[in-house]
């Protein structure tokens, strides 16, 4: 973000009366002489002499020089998207509303700068066919710190109704920090003649009184807004450029020993020279970077905060009237000009999306490039169901390539994604494995690389190593769990609540030669001890008793951790749930507020607006939490499955050493469903019924799931 001066003129107005022994001008620089007083004494060293430099200096000026010099590129910024402001400041009778406003004797020659912006614009808007653009107009005064819509009397609907009284008005601060006015009258302009009636409105209500120096001075500081919306018919019509350029009228300072005002005038004289005062100390304050800027003060320095070294192309018109009656309040100008000269501000276009255009937008996009793609098929003579994924096929094709026996025929980019995904699950499985067995932390950059830890000397960590690998082939991860709105299902998964997959076990479907097992005398199992006619169902609970018990309770206790953590997980996803649905009902109240026929933010509206943000905050956080969990289930999982295939490859040497037969994964085409069959047997009867109703509604549900997925992928 680039930094800009904040642009000085210096207005004399002309007049009979300059005093050209007092004040000097030259192109760029005026001096200012006061007299040193005589009564001070012999040794007087008071300052008689002050001279300021300024990059215009305008004496005999029009209106229209004014007006290119100070605020012409302010409103061809202000099509691009950049705010600006003018102000004009100085002493009662100066200028400053002939300036702005042209007076309200104003002829169209001597019309003001906000007039000559208007005709500007509106030019600029007719040449520009390709620029969409609504232009509202505001017109405020701040009267005794108080602000007035001078607008408020336009009638907002047909029967007449005005929009707010207009008195009173609270300055609230915008999302994007800048400050906004609370029921605010801000009519849409639709052509030049529109906008300066609105303006003649505001001027016609004015606080003007008169006194001994003006006979016309205003009392009140008066402020003329233009908001601009652009968008750009050729380009993305979803960005929207918005903008405002403020014309300030300041009131005069004055002197009230030389005004001689009393009453409601000296109230009003007092009430001007604070605010004025006051937003001196800000510009004071913000010539220093690192200073607290007290914007807050009052209701003109608060509504100016944009233009003082804010977000702001800022234009100063210092009018000076020269005549000898009035040095000091020159003198006081001009030091006020030098100092807000020392201001940089900070300018940035102002764009925001229209959600409601950029999802017509996108739309319209979309259902281009289907028929595009559609023509593609029809030339090409491709099927245009192969352009959706198989995720099954896909996970088939990795098993084929990593086995060596096929290679992946790439269709898709929805199939390159899906195979990525698997690669990363087996990547990040293999990786937690190896760590875990090697007690080294391994990274991905040392598994390109072909460094991976000793396991030498460890036959558990090397044997849970290769199993996790094998594990990792299937990518396999149990979603058994509900999900919450707008969670997805992992890119090639295939969901089977924690049974061994049978591409686990392809290594064990061809016949094992028999295992001659020594056997020592202190053995849990004795072959004495066991009758060659026993049952499996006997052998099995013989194996979990002896050789498998500690396998099997870390089993039990896996699945015990896997219990607690899915009902958290099912805790989480109730308390994501009752979190979107909060969201939901907030967005209902917000819609039902913005449907009422008005622009302005009021309490209510950013108390829920408050609320939607801490509440997405939450979601957002609960999520993090419900994925952090889903992947602890995934990785568990993985264990149980590895555990169960330990347990099975034990009861097979278990049972071919004593009954002489070949391994159980060369009989069985199913190893799941023995292993189902083993755990039935050590359940109770009345057990049964519910174990099979669970796995009847856990295959249900990883169908449904499954189809889910697939549906989600075709669309």
């Amino acid at each position: 973000m680039s930094k800009t001066p904040i642009n000085v003129l210096i207005r004399l107005r002309p007049t009979s009366e300059f005093d050209t022994e007092r004040i000097q001008v030259t192109d760029n620089e005026i001096s200012i002489h006061i007299p040193r007083d005589p009564e001070a004494g012999i040794v007087n060293n008071q300052q008689d002499l002050w001279k300021y430099k300024f990059t215009n200096i305008l004496k005999e000026a029009n209106q229209d020089q004014v007006y290119t010099l100070a605020a012409k590129s302010i409103i061809a910024k202000a099509i691009k998207g950049y705010n600006g402001a003018i102000l004009a400041y100085g002493q009662t009778g100066a200028g400053k509303t002939y300036t702005v406003s042209g007076g309200a004797d104003a002829t169209f020659n001597t019309r003001g700068i906000a007039a000559r912006a208007v005709s500007d614009l509106f030019n600029e808007i007719e040449r520009r066919s390709d620029l969409n653009v609504t232009v509202r107009v505001s017109y405020i005064e701040i009267y005794q710190n108080q602000i007035k819509d001078l607008l408020c009397n336009l009638p907002a609907d047909p029967l007449g109704n005005p929009i707010s009284s207009g008195e009173g008005l609270q300055i609230v601060t915008g999302p994007n920090g800048e400050a906004e006015i609370m029921g605010l009258t801000k009519p849409v302009a639709e052509n030049e003649s529109q906008a300066l009636s609105y303006i003649f409105e505001g001027e016609s209500h004015r606080r003007v009184s008169g006194h001994s120096l003006n006979s016309t001075s205003s009392r009140s500081h008066c402020i003329i807004s233009i908001y601009l919306q652009v968008q750009n018919r050729l380009e993305s019509q979803s960005q929207v450029l918005t903008s405002k350029v403020h014309f300030v009228d300041l009131a005069g300072s004055e002197r009230v020993k030389k005004t001689g005002s009393v009453g409601q005038l000296l109230k009003e004289a007092q009430y001007i020279n604070k605010s004025l005062s006051l937003l001196e100390q800000v510009i004071l304050q913000a010539r220093n970077p690192n200073a607290f800027v007290p914007f807050r003060s009052s209701k003109l320095t608060n509504i100016l905060r944009d233009s003082v070294g804010g977000n702001a192309f800022t234009t100063l018109i210092a009018c000076v009237y020269p005549i000898r009656e009035t040095l000091e309040e020159s003198l006081a100008t001009l030091r006020f000009a030098s100092r807000l000269g020392d201001i940089y501000s900070q300018p940035k276009v102002n764009v925001k999306e229209d959600l409601e255009a950029l999802v017509h937008e996108q739309k319209a996009e979309i259902g281009q490039l289907k028929q595009e793609l559609a023509m593609y098929d029809l030339l090409n003579n491709r099927d245009p169901k192969s352009r959706f994924v198989d995720s099954l096929e896909v996970r088939n094709s990795v098993l084929g390539f990593l086995n060596g026996t096929t290679d992946i025929d790439i269709k898709s980019i929805g199939q390159i994604r899906q195979v990525l995904e698997l690669m990363r699950l087996m990547g990040s499985t293999v990786k937690q494995y190896l760590t875990k067995a090697s007690g080294v932390q391994v990274s991905y950059e040392d598994m390109i690389n072909g460094h991976f830890p000793v396991l030498s000397g460890k036959p558990e960590a090397v044997a849970a190593a290769v199993e996790a690998e094998n594990v990792a082939r299937t990518g396999e991860v149990d979603e058994g769990v509900g999900e919450a709105i707008g969670s997805t299902a992992v890119v090639g998964s295939v969901q089977s609540n924690m049974r061994p997959d049978e591409t686990l076990f392809e290594m064990h479907k061809a016949p094992v030669e028999p295992v001659a097992a020594p056997v020592e005398k202190d053995s849990h199992t004795p072959v004495e001890t066991v009758s060659a006619s026993r049952n499996r169902e006997d052998l099995y609970q013989m194996y979990l008793d002896g050789d498998g018990s500690v396998l099997n309770s870390q089993l039990e206790a896996q699945k015990s951790e896997m219990d607690e953590l899915k009902a958290e997980m099912v805790a989480k996803v109730a308390e994501v749930n009752d979190t979107k649905a909060h969201i939901d009902e907030l967005r209902l109240k917000l819609q039902a507020i913005g449907n009422k026929d008005t622009n302005v933010i009021d309490v209510d509206e950013y108390t829920l607006r408050a609320d939607l943000t801490k509440e997405k905050d939450a979601y957002k956080a609960q999520y993090r939490d419900l994925d952090s969990l889903k992947q602890q289930k995934a990785f568990l999982s993985q264990q149980i499955n590895m555990v169960r295939y330990r347990i099975f490859q034990g009861f097979s040497l278990f049972e071919t050493t004593f009954k002489g037969e070949v391994a159980m994964a060369a009989k069985t085409d199913d190893v799941g469903e023995v292993f189902d069959t083993l755990e039935l047997a050590n359940l109770a009867p009345e057990e049964v019924p519910f174990f099979k109703a669970r796995k009847l509604q856990t295959q249900a549900d990883n169908l449904r799931k499954t189809r889910k997925f697939n549906l989600s992928q075709r669309r």
